[in-house]
């Protein structure tokens, strides 16, 4: 007993200085949150595109009339990113690291936004932590860095939160309404999806007792009503929009739950864990709901779990699935939030060990929010086949796409539809074991066959690639 006398004084001592830390100014905190959270999101900001990313890429290169004729004959993707990601590649290239920057600096934007939100709700230890859980929660910083509107989604979102949570500060007058109304603009034109965000958050906004409620869900409903010409623009080709979204299989019946484990990484026994957390959470709110702000409570709460189940329901009973984790990301930060306001109420000496757990958590399973784990090796498969005597066939465009991309015109890309007129050639044929069609090869010898595994943490056949060295046998 008397010799862990010596380690509990130095743990007190570590709990008091912390404490005084986050007790002073709040800009070490931020630099600290941004710090982290820019480095993880720079981390192989070089590495090869993805498909996704490559149709962005494309699409901003050219010239801003096509970009937009681009745009509108996809129909899946509003204008704001693409256009922005334009004039952003004019400025600093169209690279790998130059078109994933304007990412970058928007998961900038978004990590200040919400240590900014969470400093006007919490204490700054807890506001920290909520910070550094949105610096480093692996799913963030998968798309936090991707050329893609998800970043900038994000920033768009976290700051209509926070013209919520700061006009309640101030008087009553359309100063920060005529902002909120922009920024709901902004965010309905970079993603479709935000439109079940915004009705969140006007659902949020009929609880309260703000003067300005009336004058924010009139703000609102005009700023997403500004998607209003886009889609009239693109009304005319929406015909066969249902083929282009069919490969977004229906949600199984856990993937809500699993959507929230993402948010903090997959780790052994993560969805049993996420539950019992959300149930110390339920029951801390409960417990200390006289010391909480029960309408704040319910508004968070509401932007963290409405609109996915939203999109769940829609994607389950309706004829066409929109369930995407990707358009669903500001659910991650509330829930954060949501944690944040409860830990606060946890007795100081206790504090530090969920905080602390939390963060090993998003922590641990970093490694798989590394590109080179997330994005087959696209660049170093175009090296390999590029300018070589093989013809390369593939049966879907996720191989396609990048292989195309990043080959230039060295080799030949082409459908494995045309494999038959190639049966006195060598050809290599490149498919996700998944949707190998062997029957459209049975003209050639496999001279050699490998697999190509970039994930190494997901046992999984769709991050694998199936390699055949073909010979015709005519």
């Amino acid at each position: 007993m008397w010799t862990a006398l010596p380690i509990v004084s130095v743990l007190r001592s570590c709990r008091e200085l912390l404490f005084r830390v986050f007790a002073c100014s709040s800009w070490p905190l931020l630099l600290l949150v941004v710090f982290a959270g820019v480095f993880l999101r720079c981390h192989q900001i070089s590495y090869n595109f993805d498909g996704d990313e490559i149709f962005s890429v494309d699409a901003a290169r050219s010239d801003i009339s096509k970009t937009l004729s681009i745009l509108i004959a996809d129909r899946v993707h509003p204008p704001v990113h693409n256009v922005a990601l334009h004039y952003w590649g004019a400025v600093v290239g169209f690279s790998e690291a130059g078109m994933r920057s304007l990412s970058v600096l928007a998961s900038t934007g978004f990590l200040i936004i919400m240590f900014r939100v969470a400093m006007l709700l919490l204490r700054p230890m807890y506001a920290f932590y909520v910070a550094m859980l949105c610096a480093c929660s692996p799913l963030l910083v998968i798309y936090g860095q991707q050329a893609r509107p998800y970043a900038l989604a994000l920033f768009f979102a976290a700051t209509s939160f926070y013209i919520l949570v700061r006009q309640g500060f101030e008087s009553p007058g359309w100063k920060w309404p005529v902002r909120y109304g922009i920024c709901c603009a902004l965010l309905v034109n970079t993603m479709y999806a935000s439109v079940f965000l915004i009705t969140a958050e006007v659902l949020g906004i009929l609880c309260w007792r703000s003067a300005n409620r009336f004058r924010l869900i009139l703000a609102a409903f005009l700023g997403a009503a500004t998607i209003a010409p886009w889609l009239l623009i693109i009304g005319s080709s929406m015909h066969g929009v249902d083929n282009q979204m069919a490969w977004i299989p229906k949600p199984r019946i856990f993937d809500v739950l699993y959507l929230y484990v993402q948010f903090f990484g997959s780790v052994p026994h993560a969805s049993m864990t996420l539950v019992l957390l959300f149930a110390v959470i339920a029951a801390l709110i409960v417990k200390n709901h006289r010391r909480l702000d029960i309408r704040l409570v319910v508004t968070v709460a509401t932007l963290a779990f409405l609109p996915p189940v939203v999109v769940y329901l829609v994607s389950w009973y309706g004829p066409l699935s929109i369930w995407a984790v990707r358009q669903l990301l500001f659910s991650g930060p509330m829930i954060f939030l949501l944690i944040g306001l409860a830990i606060e109420c946890v007795p100081r000496r206790l504090v530090l060990v969920p905080a602390t757990a939390l963060v090993l958590w998003c922590l641990s399973a970093l490694p798989e929010a590394i590109p080179a784990q997330v994005t087959p090796p696209w660049r170093e498969l175009a090296q390999r086949f590029g300018g070589s005597e093989y013809t390369v066939i593939t049966n879907e465009s996720f191989v396609a796409k990048p292989l195309t991309f990043y080959m230039e015109g060295s080799a030949n890309v082409i459908d494995i539809s045309e494999a038959r007129e190639l049966n006195d050639q060598r050809v290599i044929y490149v498919c996700r074991p998944v949707r190998c069609d062997t029957s459209a090869i049975q003209g050639f010898r496999i001279e050699h066959e490998e697999s190509i595994r970039w994930n190494r943490t997901a046992n999984s056949p769709t991050n694998m690639l199936q390699v055949y060295s073909l010979v015709g046998m005519d």
